[in-house]
């Protein structure tokens, strides 16, 4: 997990002995680029090839940082494929219904610019599954999106570019992108007891109905035995609709992963009641610093405690006001929880094969 601020970027290390193989999931907002890029000098080294790049979706806080890498000249590292849904891999026959959006649009004249493999369908539930095993045993099975939530994206991609006064000309994309900065290559407390817990959790709450959000590429990455659902911020209804269209959950209704990247950094729209009931984890991973949207939000910590039957370990990758209090309140033994926070902030490791 790594300093994203309020965004995703993460790494998933897996490979036997010395050879070591690695998947980058989203790059947070610009600004956050050139810190993420630091701790993977500290921490990672020896990473010099990407066996897949995932672009989840198209919101700023996944997006940005991805355009920072890749308009870097030369490369900073080697990528062998790309996971990104964008307009010109859609198919679509209708010339109105195009894919678009401006961190889009860049990010696509850089892939082309760099000739990197991207994916030659969308990337959906419907996938093949010899097209989703990746170098050195890794399997991927993706669980959303939809070919209907990408067509749903359409619209409000288009109207953003409209907003901007773009097309979807390739001239105009690169004079946009060299004209703007910020891709340039690189140089409420909690308080709280049991009760408050308790009512926090039995909380209704609205559900998220992003067309980027629902269009956002998660998928289940299995290796050895260890599995984990990385979520992006794909929404609850479409999680737990193409769970049970991929024929995922058991008899009971249930998944089990032993990690689970919470969507949308915890956001209490993002995790429903009824998706917590469906997968069960011992470990949940949350990305925010908090600073923009106040992410996680305390229903959300509040519902997964409630929900777990077992002990469940729960990891930040920042320290902050939002989250901090969980590890200071005395939740008695109603609740079998940890909680986990970084000694550098931006960065948590999480150490599956050690289990």
């Amino acid at each position: 997990m790594l300093p994203a601020s309020f965004g995703d970027s993460l790494v998933i290390e897996y490979g036997k002995d010395d050879d070591h193989k690695y998947i980058f999931i989203d790059g947070g907002p610009y600004y956050q680029f050139d810190e993420i890029v630091t701790v993977l000098k500290d921490k990672l080294p020896e990473m010099k090839e990407i066996e897949l790049l995932v672009i989840t979706h198209v919101d700023i806080d996944h997006i940005d940082g991805i355009i920072r890498m890749i308009n870097h000249d030369p490369p900073l590292y080697e990528i062998k494929k790309v996971w990104f849904n964008n307009y010109e891999d859609l198919g679509y026959d209708e010339p109105d219904d195009i894919l678009g959006g401006v961190q889009g649009e860049f990010l696509n004249a850089l892939l082309d610019k760099r000739d990197l493999v991207k994916n030659p369908k969308p990337i959906t539930i419907h996938r093949l599954a010899d097209e989703l095993k990746i170098e050195g045993g890794m399997k991927l099975t993706v669980v959303n999106p939809t070919q209907v939530a990408l067509s749903n994206l359409v619209k409000e991609w288009d109207d953003h570019l409209k907003k901007k006064k773009l097309t979807h000309t390739e001239r105009e994309i690169w004079e946009a992108l060299n004209g703007d900065h910020r891709y340039e290559p690189l140089p409420d407390l909690l308080g709280g007891d049991d009760e408050k817990i308790e009512e926090w959790a039995k909380t209704d709450c609205d559900e998220d109905d992003s067309p980027a959000n629902r269009s956002s590429i998660a998928f289940i990455a299995t290796y050895d035995g260890v599995s984990c659902l990385m979520a992006a911020d794909a929404t609850s209804e479409y999680l737990k609709d193409n769970l049970e269209k991929l024929n995922l959950l058991d008899e009971f209704g249930t998944i089990t992963v032993d990690v689970w990247k919470l969507s949308h950094h915890g956001s209490k729209k993002s995790t429903q009641d009824y998706l917590i009931q469906a997968i069960q984890t011992k470990k949940v991973l949350i990305c925010s610093d908090g600073k923009r949207y106040r992410h996680p939000d305390k229903e959300t910590i509040a519902k997964l405690l409630t929900h777990q039957d077992e002990e469940l370990d729960i990891y930040f990758n920042y320290t902050s006001k939002y989250n901090k209090e969980w590890g200071n309140m005395d939740m008695g033994n109603d609740y079998k929880a940890r909680f986990h926070y970084p000694d550098e902030e931006g960065y948590m490791c999480v150490d599956l094969m050690e289990d």
